[in-house]
């Protein structure tokens, strides 16, 4: 299996690459009024309106933290190497289309044996997207399911047509 490698603060994690479109860089969003913290926005895609999720905000809530380097700084505060990875998100109804996560040190695609993962340890179930552990490079890598990223409310604010 290959995996589009990135980082949430100093935590690694792993998208497989079969629902990843592009990794692009970060791009202006169009702002949405009232939406959740975690909504970027909407980006321009060839003329297509497409939503956007900070999966920085997401996973953090919102919450600051501490870089490599010790110092702190907002997730959501955009950084030289922040990225928007374009992803196939297939919703409940069996539809397709195409979601924006932004996330940090997305620049590395990596092999790795699909035997080797293993479920996480602590059950988190505010996060279901978050999936099986494995080790690379020495260090922990968790995968992130993008079809359990939105929930319903979740999918229904981002594709309101698909809630009709």
């Amino acid at each position: 299996m290959q995996v589009l490698l990135f980082q949430l603060g100093n935590d690694r994690y792993g998208i497989d690459t079969r629902h990843v479109v592009r990794v692009l860089p970060l791009l202006e969003c169009k702002t949405v009024p009232h939406a959740p913290p975690w909504v970027a926005g909407l980006m321009n895609l060839r003329g297509e309106a497409v939503p956007v999720i900070d999966l920085r905000r997401l996973a953090r809530s919102g919450q600051g933290g501490q870089d490599e380097h010790g110092e702190r700084h907002d997730p959501g505060e955009p950084r030289f190497d922040t990225r928007i990875v374009l992803v196939r998100h297939v919703a409940r109804d069996g539809r397709s289309r195409p979601l924006g996560l932004i996330v940090e040190h997305a620049r590395e695609v990596i092999r790795l044996d699909p035997s080797g993962f293993a479920a996480s340890a602590i059950d988190t179930p505010q996060a279901p997207y978050l999936g099986e552990v494995t080790t690379a490079n020495g260090a922990i890598l968790q995968l992130v399911d993008v079809d359990r990223l939105l929930g319903d409310e979740a999918a229904a604010l981002l594709y309101p047509e698909s809630a009709a």
